[in-house]
Protein backbone atom coordinates (compact mmCIF):
# COMPACT_ATOMS: atom_id res chain seq x y z
CA UNK A 1 0.00 0.00 0.00
CA UNK A 2 1.28 3.97 -0.24
CA UNK A 3 2.57 4.93 2.37
CA UNK A 4 1.08 8.37 3.69
CA UNK A 5 3.71 11.01 3.76
CA UNK A 6 4.67 13.53 6.43
CA UNK A 7 5.61 17.05 5.21
CA UNK A 8 6.84 19.84 7.41
CA UNK A 9 4.25 21.83 8.68
CA UNK A 10 1.29 19.36 7.40
CA UNK A 11 -0.51 16.69 8.24
CA UNK A 12 -0.79 13.22 6.84
CA UNK A 13 -1.69 13.77 2.91
CA UNK A 14 -4.44 11.78 1.28
CA UNK A 15 -3.20 8.89 -0.78
CA UNK A 16 -4.96 10.00 -3.71
CA UNK A 17 -3.60 13.90 -3.28
CA UNK A 18 -0.04 11.88 -3.33
CA UNK A 19 -1.04 10.28 -6.43
CA UNK A 20 -2.43 12.96 -8.32
CA UNK A 21 0.58 14.67 -7.36
CA UNK A 22 2.63 11.57 -8.82
CA UNK A 23 0.57 11.91 -12.25
CA UNK A 24 1.61 15.13 -12.72
CA UNK A 25 4.96 14.43 -12.17
CA UNK A 26 4.74 11.82 -14.90
CA UNK A 27 3.24 14.58 -17.17
CA UNK A 28 6.60 16.42 -16.98
CA UNK A 29 8.63 13.17 -18.08
CA UNK A 30 10.28 13.28 -21.75
CA UNK A 31 9.40 9.96 -22.90
CA UNK A 32 11.33 10.26 -26.03
CA UNK A 33 14.03 10.89 -23.85
CA UNK A 34 16.47 7.61 -22.45
CA UNK A 35 17.12 4.20 -24.29
CA UNK A 36 14.11 1.70 -25.81
CA UNK A 37 14.58 -0.12 -22.99
CA UNK A 38 13.65 2.75 -20.41
CA UNK A 39 10.46 3.40 -22.18
CA UNK A 40 9.64 -0.43 -22.35
CA UNK A 41 9.98 -0.53 -18.72
CA UNK A 42 8.28 2.77 -17.70
CA UNK A 43 5.23 1.29 -19.93
CA UNK A 44 5.21 -1.95 -18.62
CA UNK A 45 5.17 -0.53 -14.96
CA UNK A 46 2.70 2.07 -15.84
CA UNK A 47 0.67 -1.05 -16.51
CA UNK A 48 0.74 -3.19 -13.90
CA UNK A 49 0.50 0.10 -11.84
CA UNK A 50 -3.10 0.78 -13.85
CA UNK A 51 -4.45 -2.48 -13.25
CA UNK A 52 -3.49 -2.13 -9.85
CA UNK A 53 -5.35 0.98 -9.50
CA UNK A 54 -8.16 -0.61 -11.44
CA UNK A 55 -8.56 -3.30 -8.50
CA UNK A 56 -8.96 -0.28 -5.99
CA UNK A 57 -11.57 1.23 -7.98
CA UNK A 58 -13.40 -1.79 -8.28
CA UNK A 59 -13.16 -2.49 -4.58
CA UNK A 60 -14.50 0.94 -3.74
CA UNK A 61 -17.65 0.46 -6.65
CA UNK A 62 -18.20 -2.81 -4.82
CA UNK A 63 -18.33 -0.48 -1.14
CA UNK A 64 -20.59 2.08 -2.69
CA UNK A 65 -22.93 -0.54 -4.59
CA UNK A 66 -23.35 -2.45 -1.19
CA UNK A 67 -24.13 0.52 0.96
CA UNK A 68 -26.60 1.89 -1.31
CA UNK A 69 -24.64 5.21 -1.00
CA UNK A 70 -25.64 6.23 -5.03
CA UNK A 71 -29.22 5.67 -4.05
CA UNK A 72 -29.48 8.24 -1.46
CA UNK A 73 -27.53 10.75 -4.16
CA UNK A 74 -30.82 9.81 -6.68
CA UNK A 75 -29.24 7.43 -8.97
CA UNK A 76 -31.40 4.33 -9.73
CA UNK A 77 -28.50 2.15 -9.16
CA UNK A 78 -24.41 2.03 -9.02
CA UNK A 79 -24.24 1.65 -12.89
CA UNK A 80 -26.36 4.49 -13.74
CA UNK A 81 -24.58 6.42 -11.30
CA UNK A 82 -21.20 5.43 -12.58
CA UNK A 83 -22.07 6.15 -16.22
CA UNK A 84 -23.62 9.63 -15.10
CA UNK A 85 -21.23 10.70 -12.37
CA UNK A 86 -17.85 8.82 -13.45
CA UNK A 87 -18.26 9.62 -17.62
CA UNK A 88 -17.84 6.03 -17.87
CA UNK A 89 -19.86 4.48 -20.97
CA UNK A 90 -22.91 2.36 -19.79
CA UNK A 91 -21.17 -0.95 -20.98
CA UNK A 92 -18.20 -0.09 -18.78
CA UNK A 93 -20.17 0.68 -16.61
CA UNK A 94 -22.39 -2.51 -16.12
CA UNK A 95 -19.13 -4.52 -16.18
CA UNK A 96 -17.46 -2.65 -13.05
CA UNK A 97 -20.68 -3.35 -11.40
CA UNK A 98 -19.98 -7.14 -12.12
CA UNK A 99 -16.65 -7.35 -11.63
CA UNK A 100 -16.97 -5.77 -8.23
CA UNK A 101 -19.83 -8.12 -7.22
CA UNK A 102 -18.26 -11.35 -8.85
CA UNK A 103 -14.78 -10.59 -7.29
CA UNK A 104 -15.80 -10.75 -3.73
CA UNK A 105 -16.25 -14.80 -4.43
CA UNK A 106 -12.46 -15.22 -5.43
CA UNK A 107 -10.50 -13.52 -3.15
CA UNK A 108 -6.93 -15.32 -4.48
CA UNK A 109 -8.36 -13.37 -7.12
CA UNK A 110 -8.36 -9.94 -5.78
CA UNK A 111 -5.45 -9.67 -4.20
CA UNK A 112 -3.47 -11.19 -7.18
CA UNK A 113 -5.54 -8.19 -9.07
CA UNK A 114 -4.11 -5.59 -6.44
CA UNK A 115 -0.70 -7.00 -6.48
CA UNK A 116 -0.86 -6.75 -10.37
CA UNK A 117 -0.06 -9.99 -11.10
CA UNK A 118 -3.42 -10.38 -13.14
CA UNK A 119 -4.64 -7.72 -15.69
CA UNK A 120 -8.07 -6.43 -15.95
CA UNK A 121 -8.14 -8.24 -19.13
CA UNK A 122 -8.07 -12.14 -16.94
CA UNK A 123 -10.64 -10.54 -14.74
CA UNK A 124 -13.51 -9.78 -17.12
CA UNK A 125 -12.78 -12.88 -18.70
CA UNK A 126 -13.36 -14.96 -15.47
CA UNK A 127 -16.43 -12.56 -14.32
CA UNK A 128 -17.92 -12.83 -17.74
CA UNK A 129 -17.48 -17.23 -17.48
CA UNK A 130 -18.15 -17.89 -13.86
CA UNK A 131 -22.16 -17.23 -14.08
CA UNK A 132 -24.41 -17.83 -11.23
CA UNK A 133 -24.72 -21.69 -12.78
CA UNK A 134 -21.07 -21.82 -12.38
CA UNK A 135 -19.78 -19.68 -9.98
CA UNK A 136 -19.39 -22.56 -7.48
CA UNK A 137 -17.09 -24.50 -10.05
CA UNK A 138 -15.15 -21.68 -10.42
CA UNK A 139 -14.47 -21.12 -6.91
CA UNK A 140 -13.57 -24.56 -6.19
CA UNK A 141 -10.72 -24.32 -8.45
CA UNK A 142 -9.37 -20.43 -7.95
CA UNK A 143 -6.56 -21.35 -7.48
CA UNK A 144 -5.49 -23.43 -10.76
CA UNK A 145 -7.29 -20.86 -12.57
CA UNK A 146 -5.22 -18.01 -11.25
CA UNK A 147 -1.86 -20.11 -12.01
CA UNK A 148 -3.50 -20.24 -15.74
CA UNK A 149 -3.72 -16.83 -15.51
CA UNK A 150 -0.38 -16.06 -14.58
CA UNK A 151 0.80 -17.96 -16.96
CA UNK A 152 -0.91 -16.75 -20.19
CA UNK A 153 -1.67 -13.40 -21.97
CA UNK A 154 -5.65 -13.04 -21.94
CA UNK A 155 -6.57 -14.02 -25.23
CA UNK A 156 -4.73 -17.79 -24.26
CA UNK A 157 -6.17 -17.72 -21.04
CA UNK A 158 -9.83 -17.16 -22.72
CA UNK A 159 -9.38 -20.40 -24.40
CA UNK A 160 -8.89 -22.18 -21.02
CA UNK A 161 -11.47 -20.92 -19.42
CA UNK A 162 -13.74 -21.49 -22.45
CA UNK A 163 -12.66 -25.38 -22.14
CA UNK A 164 -13.15 -24.98 -18.44
CA UNK A 165 -17.00 -23.76 -19.19
CA UNK A 166 -17.62 -26.38 -21.37
CA UNK A 167 -17.18 -29.10 -18.89
CA UNK A 168 -18.90 -27.47 -16.21
CA UNK A 169 -21.41 -27.21 -18.49
CA UNK A 170 -21.37 -31.04 -19.33
CA UNK A 171 -21.21 -32.36 -15.87
CA UNK A 172 -24.27 -29.81 -15.11
CA UNK A 173 -26.22 -31.24 -17.96
CA UNK A 174 -25.84 -34.74 -17.03
CA UNK A 175 -26.79 -33.95 -12.90
CA UNK A 176 -30.03 -32.12 -14.67
CA UNK A 177 -30.37 -35.68 -16.97
CA UNK A 178 -30.14 -37.39 -13.21
CA UNK A 179 -32.02 -34.90 -11.32
CA UNK A 180 -34.97 -35.77 -13.82
CA UNK A 181 -34.51 -39.22 -13.98
CA UNK A 182 -35.10 -39.18 -10.16
CA UNK A 183 -38.29 -37.61 -10.38
CA UNK A 184 -39.77 -39.81 -12.52
CA UNK A 185 -43.04 -41.46 -12.04
CA UNK A 186 -46.10 -43.59 -13.17
CA UNK A 187 -49.52 -44.51 -11.89
CA UNK A 188 -52.16 -46.59 -13.66
CA UNK A 189 -55.33 -46.36 -11.54
CA UNK A 190 -58.76 -48.20 -12.80
CA UNK A 191 -62.07 -46.66 -12.41
CA UNK A 192 -65.11 -48.61 -10.73
CA UNK A 193 -66.21 -49.15 -14.71
CA UNK A 194 -63.20 -50.24 -15.82
CA UNK A 195 -61.42 -47.57 -17.68
CA UNK A 196 -58.03 -46.46 -16.71
CA UNK A 197 -56.28 -43.47 -15.52
CA UNK A 198 -53.03 -42.54 -16.22
CA UNK A 199 -50.50 -40.10 -14.03
CA UNK A 200 -47.12 -39.90 -14.91
CA UNK A 201 -43.94 -37.78 -15.02
CA UNK A 202 -41.04 -38.76 -17.58
CA UNK A 203 -37.64 -37.62 -18.56
CA UNK A 204 -37.30 -36.41 -22.26
CA UNK A 205 -36.39 -39.98 -23.26
CA UNK A 206 -38.62 -41.42 -21.92
CA UNK A 207 -41.65 -39.50 -23.15
CA UNK A 208 -40.55 -39.35 -26.64
CA UNK A 209 -41.03 -43.00 -26.58
CA UNK A 210 -43.78 -43.45 -24.49
CA UNK A 211 -45.74 -40.77 -27.31
CA UNK A 212 -44.45 -43.00 -30.30
CA UNK A 213 -46.30 -45.72 -28.53
CA UNK A 214 -49.40 -43.93 -27.54
CA UNK A 215 -49.49 -42.55 -31.32
CA UNK A 216 -49.04 -46.17 -32.37
CA UNK A 217 -51.75 -47.65 -30.29
CA UNK A 218 -54.27 -44.87 -30.43
CA UNK A 219 -54.15 -44.17 -34.64
CA UNK A 220 -57.09 -45.99 -35.40
CA UNK A 221 -59.73 -47.26 -33.99
CA UNK A 222 -60.70 -50.92 -34.27
CA UNK A 223 -64.45 -49.98 -34.10
CA UNK A 224 -64.26 -47.33 -36.65
CA UNK A 225 -62.17 -47.86 -40.13
CA UNK A 226 -60.45 -44.89 -41.37
CA UNK A 227 -61.51 -42.95 -38.65
CA UNK A 228 -58.29 -41.53 -35.92
CA UNK A 229 -59.11 -41.53 -32.26
CA UNK A 230 -58.21 -38.89 -29.58
CA UNK A 231 -56.94 -39.32 -26.19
Amino acid sequence: MYDLLERPGSAALDPLAELEYAVDELAEIDHRAGTGHERRTRLMRLQRLQDRLDSERLRLVEAVDRSGDVLAAGAVNTKAWLHHECGLAKGQAGRDVRAARRLEDFPAWTAAFAAGAVSRGHVDILVKAATAERVEHFAANEELLLAKARQFGPDDFARVVSRACEVIDADRGADDALDQIERRRLHLSTTLDGMGVLDGLFDPESTEVLNTALEHFIARDPNKPGEKRSM
